[in-house]
């Protein structure tokens, strides 16, 4: 498998569970990145809107 097959694999499942909490839960966008294991909130949004296009603040 190559390295970028690897890192989708791993980046698929956190986003898409990102997804769902802010659809679904009060949770905050920082407590949503603390909780997916992203170093801090500014990565968590830079990963967000590179997969879905758009923040996880518009995307609530």
């Amino acid at each position: 498998m190559s390295h970028k097959a690897l890192s989708e694999n791993i980046k698929k499942p956190r986003m898409n569970k990102a997804a769902e909490l802010l659809k679904t839960s009060d949770m905050t966008v920082s407590e949503i990145a603390d909780r997916l294991g992203f170093y801090d909130c500014s990565s968590f949004r830079q990963s967000f809107k590179k997969y879905y296009g758009c923040s996880p603040r518009n995307f609530k």
